[in-house]
C-alpha cells in the first residue's frame, strides 16, 4: 500500500493570547504549587478554497486544589494544505466535518508542539517555566475524531430517551 503524500506547510504562527496570574500559583508566601492541572480547547477554521486551515490552541493551567486558572495560553497555526478539498468534508461550518485522519494528526502534532515551545519561551523565568506541557498522543485530541464520538453519543442518548418513553 503506498503512502499519501500530503503537499502542506506551515505559514504562520500567532499568539492570539496570554494571561499569567502569578499570584494564584503560589500556596502562601513562598511556596508555590508543585503541579498543576493543563487542560487544551481545541478549534479549527478554515478556507476551503485558499487551501488554508488554522489549528487553535487554548492551553490552560490551573491549580489542582482549588482548580484556580494560574495561565492561558492562545495560539493559531495556520497551514496551506494542497488541495484541502480533498481532505475535508465539511457538512456543517460550525461542528460537523470529517478530515483525513493523518493529515490532521500531523496538523495537530505540529500545532501541539509549536505552542508547547511558544509556552516554554512565553514562561521563561516564572514558577510556571518548568511545568512543560506533556508529551501527547495527537490522535487523542483530534476535533473531528472528538466531534464525531460527542455526535454518536448524543445520538445514543436520544435512542435511550425513545426506548424508555415507548417503555
Amino acid at each position: 500500500m503506498e503512502a499519501k503524500q500530503y503537499k502542506f506547510s506551515l505559514v504562520s504562527i500567532d499568539e492570539l493570547g496570554f494571561c499569567y496570574y502569578p499570584e494564584e500559583a503560589f500556596i502562601d508566601k513562598g511556596r508555590v504549587h508543585s503541579s498543576f492541572s493543563i487542560t487544551f480547547m481545541i478549534n479549527y477554521d478554515w478556507n476551503i478554497e485558499k487551501d488554508l486551515i488554522g489549528i487553535v490552541l487554548d492551553v490552560r493551567f490551573t491549580t489542582h486544589d482549588k482548580g484556580k486558572e494560574v495561565l492561558r495560553f492562545k495560539s493559531r497555526c495556520n497551514f496551506i494544505v494542497e488541495g484541502l478539498d480533498n481532505y475535508i468534508v465539511i457538512r456543517d461550518p460550525q461542528n460537523d466535518f470529517d478530515m483525513d485522519n493523518t493529515l490532521e494528526t500531523t496538523l495537530m502534532s505540529i500545532s501541539i508542539s509549536t505552542t508547547r515551545g511558544m509556552l516554554f519561551e512565553r514562561t521563561r523565568g516564572t514558577v510556571i517555566h518548568p511545568h512543560i506541557i506533556p508529551l501527547m498522543d495527537p490522535k487523542l485530541h483530534l476535533l473531528s475524531e472528538l466531534l464525531k464520538q460527542q455526535s454518536s453519543e448524543q445520538s445514543q442518548e436520544k435512542s435511550e430517551a425513545k426506548s424508555i418513553s415507548k417503555g
